[in-house]
C-alpha cells in the first residue's frame, strides 16, 4: 500500500526572526536617532515612515516605535532620549543595545592591513534592508494564515483566500528581489 507523502510547506516566519527583525529596526532607531540618511531624512522618520502600517509583535519595541513617533520633533530626541526615558524597561533596551558597540581600533587597519567593515557604514542600505527583512517575515506570517483560508469547505472562502495568497506571494518575490533572495527554504 501505497501512501503520498505530504507536500513540503514553506517554513514560516516563527516568532524569533520577528522578534530579531523588529529588534535590528529598534536599534537602528535607538544608536542612530538623530543621523542623516541623506540630505533631508533622518533615520527615525524613514523607520517610521516605512514601518507605519505594520505593529510591532514585541509590545516594548512597539512601545519604542510609538514614543520615537510621538516625540520625534522633540529637539531632546537621541539616545539620550531612549538612555533616559522615564520607562525603565526603554532605558534598559537603550543601554542593552548602546553597550554592545565596541568599536574596533583604526590601528587594526593600519598595522596589520586588515579592513574589518562596521556594521552600520552603509546606513541607508542597513536600514532598508531591516525593514524589508521585517516586512518579509510579517509576509511570510500572513501567507501562513492566509493558507488556511484554502481548507474551508466554502467555495468563495477558498478563492478569496487564493487570490489573497497570490497578492501575497507577487509581494514576497518583489521584497526578495530587493534583498537579493534567490532560494527560499522549503
Amino acid at each position: 500500500q501505497k501512501t503520498e507523502a505530504p507536500l513540503a510547506q514553506p517554513k514560516e516566519a516563527d516568532t524569533f526572526t520577528i522578534d530579531k527583525s523588529e529588534l535590528e529596526v529598534i536599534r537602528l532607531l535607538i544608536l542612530h536617532a538623530g543621523v542623516m540618511l541623506d540630505e533631508n531624512t533622518k533615520i527615525e522618520a524613514y523607520l517610521l515612515d516605512e514601518l507605519e502600517e505594520l505593529t510591532f509583535k514585541t509590545p516594548l519595541y512597539g512601545k519604542v516605535l510609538e514614543e520615537a513617533k510621538n516625540n520625534l520633533t522633540s529637539s531632546y530626541f537621541g539616545r539620550d532620549f531612549f538612555l533616559k526615558h522615564e520607562d525603565g524597561d526603554i532605558r534598559q533596551l537603550a543601554c542593552d543595545l548602546l553597550s554592545g558597540t565596541a568599536e574596533i581600533s583604526p590601528n587594526w587597519e593600519k598595522k596589520y592591513s586588515i579592513f574589518i567593515p562596521q556594521k552600520d557604514e552603509e546606513l541607508a542600505i542597513v536600514a532598508f534592508h531591516a525593514v524589508l527583512r521585517l516586512k518579509q517575515k510579517r509576509l511570510l506570517e500572513m501567507i501562513g494564515e492566509t493558507k488556511k483560508g484554502l481548507l474551508s469547505d466554502n467555495h468563495d472562502e477558498q478563492m478569496k483566500s487564493l487570490k489573497l495568497l497570490m497578492a501575497l506571494k507577487e509581494e514576497e518575490q518583489k521584497i526578495d528581489k530587493e534583498l537579493g533572495t534567490v532560494v527560499k527554504k522549503a
